[in-house]
């Protein structure tokens, strides 16, 4: 009798998980529009024109928890609605010419708000490998991730990522790529990642994370924030970070390269009520006839980096074709942040970076501005505008470019 009444509960519970589950979405629109035509000394197009206009989102559902264990699907979709050819394709907003679907994300998870363990295809949010969201689907990844809070002010962090899909996956975009062929190479491997975040009581956080592919690449980052409030309106923040890349034997004979860089980088913001002042610096150094590994890892000089194509992102995709002899890059910006309201924030930014290689990668001065309004008609509506302007030296990787990006989401 006791055995059946246990057996029932838990039948119960099973079938409330489902019936009880929730449903989420979001639908949105995105323009992307660049007036670049940037061409190579060699003549390859980096940049060219791009301008297009995409619909899509996600469509979610999620049991309820039972003993903390729930499961996730949820269906992404990218069509275009304007735009076609090469202009299409160079917007990114779907994969070439043509819209695609995708079975985003597809999980179990384990949550007790002290452990976490997902076990499938997720978001993953970390310094170098991140759900980069720039367009209309959201970088994704396949594997295993496990967080733990145990430690008091700490968070621990342990995943393996078999593959992955999105923009930033070097291939089809609606594809799932294994992490090694996401960086060129011909064989699969997959990634392994261990972080630990400290967040203490003074105002103080760090975070330190190791990456490797194996026979790859390997990838070392660390950062470190001290928030120091002056009085009750008024606070200074100061941030640091670094990482390393480096690649492996196997990899570097199987595609004929190598990637030997690193970045470093210093901000400062200044706050006072609703007004935030920054400036940031961030420096590149690698070896000369090295190249920088895909947007995918995260390689973006986060301090600097723009809204649009890479202000300051001049890791992401450096001689890619053809690697040059730069061995250093440096960008400085300044930027200011202000809240008109609870939902409508008002950003302008400029950044100035010069290099010692101006045959390939010139010098080049960016502006940002953006708005970002939350709460438009009702609290489901959210619209983000965003203008940047390329002053660049030359006619090589960076050139005079404007680029205009809107995403209107309606949530659920």
């Amino acid at each position: 009798m006791c055995c059946q009444l246990t057996t029932n509960s838990y039948a119960a519970d099973i079938g409330s998980a489902f019936t009880e589950g929730t449903f989420s979405g979001e639908l949105r629109s995105v323009l992307y529009a660049r007036s670049a035509e940037g061409l190579s000394g060699d003549g390859v197009t980096y940049l060219g024109k791009a301008n297009g206009v995409a619909v899509g989102g996600f469509f979610a559902y999620e049991t309820k928890p039972v003993n903390n264990i729930s499961a996730k699907l949820a269906l992404y979709t990218a069509q275009p609605v304007t735009g076609e050819g090469d202009k299409l394709s160079r917007t990114n907003l779907v994969n070439g010419e043509d819209g695609y679907s995708n079975l985003g994300q597809a999980f179990l998870k384990y949550d007790d708000s002290v452990n976490s363990l997902i076990i499938g295809r997720q978001e993953m949010s970390t310094p170098i490998v991140n759900s980069d969201d720039a367009r209309v689907i959201k970088d994704l990844f396949s594997g295993v991730s496990l967080s733990t809070k145990r430690v008091p002010n700490h968070t621990f962090n342990l995943f393996y990522l078999k593959e992955m899909s999105g923009l930033d996956n070097g291939n089809e975009k609606k594809d799932w790529v294994s992490m090694s062929k996401v960086l060129g190479a011909s064989y699969d491997k997959g990634m392994f990642g261990a972080g630990v975040k400290h967040h203490s009581l003074n105002n103080v956080s760090a975070q330190f994370w190791y990456y490797q592919i194996p026979e790859t690449v390997s990838i070392i980052y660390a950062d470190a924030k001290l928030n120091q409030p002056i009085s009750s309106d008024y606070s200074l923040t100061y941030e640091i970070h670094g990482w390393k890349s480096k690649s492996k034997e196997r990899y570097e004979n199987d595609t004929n390269s190598v990637v030997d860089y690193n970045f470093t980088g210093a901000r400062v913001s200044s706050q006072y009520k609703n007004l935030t002042v920054q400036l940031a610096f961030d420096h590149l150094r690698k070896k000369a006839g090295t190249k920088t590994i895909h947007e995918a890892h995260g390689n973006f000089a986060e301090y600097t980096y723009g809204f649009l194509l890479g202000s300051g992102a001049y890791g992401a995709a450096l001689a890619p074709v053809n690697p040059n002899d730069m061995t250093f890059m440096t960008a400085s910006k300044v930027t200011a942040q202000y809240q008109l309201t609870d939902d409508t924030n008002l950003y302008m930014g400029y950044m100035m970076a010069t290099s010692n290689d101006s045959q390939y990668q010139s010098d080049v001065n960016i502006l940002d501005i953006a708005v970002f309004m939350g709460n438009i008609i009702n609290k489901n509506i959210s619209l983000a505008l965003i203008y940047e302007n390329w002053d660049a030296d030359g006619n090589n990787f960076f050139v005079d470019n404007n680029l205009v990006r809107a995403t209107l989401k309606y949530s659920f």
